[in-house]
């Protein structure tokens, strides 16, 4: 017997429990895929890159700091005008700033160099 309602009102059913099978196929909360930078911002990060070659110049030879210097100048501008992510600007910096002490050192080396030539046929 069905209890006594006021007029308009009705009885909800409730609904059946969703089945273990019903559960794995909807996640509750929809995935998203990882944080993708080069996607937001059109250009792939290059500091990485700039800080193995400011390495590589001291280890190896004084041209990649060249290189290294040339892309860590390049990666700070695209950061500043917004076409690559921040996410890498102390990498940046840190490449940046290797290379030109690598370079200052290279340079002090190849004028004591010349002057030790100079001396060496001046006497």
């Amino acid at each position: 017997m069905s209890p006594k309602l006021p007029p308009g009102a009705r009885i909800i059913q409730p609904e059946a429990p969703p089945t273990v099978a019903e559960k794995l196929s909807e996640p509750e909360v929809p995935i998203r895929p990882l944080l993708d930078y080069h996607s937001a911002f059109g250009e792939p990060n290059s500091a990485n890159l700039a800080l193995l070659f400011a390495i590589l110049g001291w280890v190896v030879c004084g041209v990649f700091g060249v290189a290294a210097l040339a892309i860590a100048r390049e990666e700070l501008n695209a950061i500043e005008a917004g076409r690559r992510a921040p996410n890498n600007l102390g990498t940046a910096k840190a490449a940046f700033w290797i290379a030109v002490v690598q370079l200052g050192f290279y340079g002090l080396f190849v004028v004591f160099l010349g002057l030790g030539f100079l001396a060496a046929i001046l006497t």
